[in-house]
């Protein structure tokens, strides 16, 4: 059974308490489903920005643990809204992981946004991808850290890391799935292996290659852009294709939107599709021999927060 949860309310200290403080130009929601590991994680605010009484600043946090489990129960009971409102706010996160001694097979994904009346400040590591719409088109994604990622694949032809061939989910259309080609990354963790589907993360004794990405992007004060900012663990991601952006970019298409499709995607049939197929899949739809079938296991868990400034 799927439990959906709420991120948590943002306490008074970030939410006007008066008639006269104007209210915010932004819709800001998080949600969790916590399907299978119960290990995703999403929270949501938002602060006044220094030296104003009305202009706020927003943040999104997204992680999805791995293996034991308490570097993503440390995440879940931490402040925050004092991790955010920080100029050192990645400082913390890397304080906060290194807080535990022992951190084999344990581990997270994370991915951070903030955003200022400037623009969109972007932190990540691993597959929770941060997606950035601007005037309903896709204008930026952050790249994740797998066997994607053809500059992360570089890197690690050029260590010692082995590799290990393997197959992750592609979905075609809403009701055709395929497979492409993946790898996991035999990671040397004080003398152990711990095989990851990624080639960064967060703890694991700091032996993933733990080293953040970032990147801004400007709001271009001198045009009137719509911004859509979607932040997810791959409990969305896997079951997204290409021909859902318009959907994602769309300004009706809500967290809770988001989270109620993947689950419905996690749990239904699917006509498969041969990774090496050349057939359209107009003709696979017609052929009536074809059987629909689940996606094996129960689903993964869905971490989802969406930010937006459409009117």
């Amino acid at each position: 059974m799927a439990m959906l949860t709420t991120s948590p309310e943002i306490t008074k200290k970030h939410m006007i308490t008066t008639p006269n403080e104007c209210a915010p130009t932004f819709t800001l929601q998080g949600l969790e489903t916590q399907v299978s590991s119960k290990q995703d994680m999403v929270r949501t605010g938002k602060y006044l920005s220094p030296n104003t009484t009305d202009v706020y600043n927003s943040w999104i946090v997204v992680a999805d643990g791995h293996g034991v489990g308490n570097i993503i129960d440390k995440f879940k009971k931490a402040d925050w809204n004092a991790i955010m409102e920080s100029e050192n706010t990645m400082a913390l996160i890397y304080k906060m992981v290194g807080s535990l001694k022992n951190s084999i097979c344990d581990g997270t994904t994370l991915s951070v946004v903030k955003i200022t009346p400037e623009g969109i400040k972007c932190w990540w590591i691993g597959d929770s991808q941060i997606r950035i719409f601007r005037d309903k088109k896709e204008y930026w994604k952050s790249n994740n850290h797998n066997s994607q990622n053809n500059k992360e694949m570089e890197r690690i032809r050029k260590t010692n890391i082995k590799t290990e061939g393997s197959w992750t989910l592609c979905v075609l259309d809403e009701e055709c799935l395929s497979m492409r080609r993946s790898h996991y990354f035999h990671h040397n963790i004080d003398g152990g292996i711990e095989k990851l589907a990624m080639t960064r993360a967060l703890g694991h004794n700091n032996g993933v290659y733990p080293f953040v990405e970032s990147q801004f992007i400007t709001f271009e004060k001198d045009k009137k852009y719509s911004w859509k900012i979607i932040v997810a663990s791959d409990g969305l991601w896997d079951v997204i294709g290409e021909e859902d952006t318009l959907l994602l970019a769309s300004p009706k298409t809500t967290a809770k939107y988001l989270t109620d499709l993947a689950l419905n995607r996690w749990m239904q049939e699917w006509i498969y599709v041969e990774p090496f197929n050349t057939l359209p899949l107009s003709t696979i739809k017609k052929d009536k021999m074809r059987m629909k079938e689940k996606i094996q296991g129960c689903g993964d868990d869905i971490g989802i927060a969406v930010w937006s400034d459409f009117a």
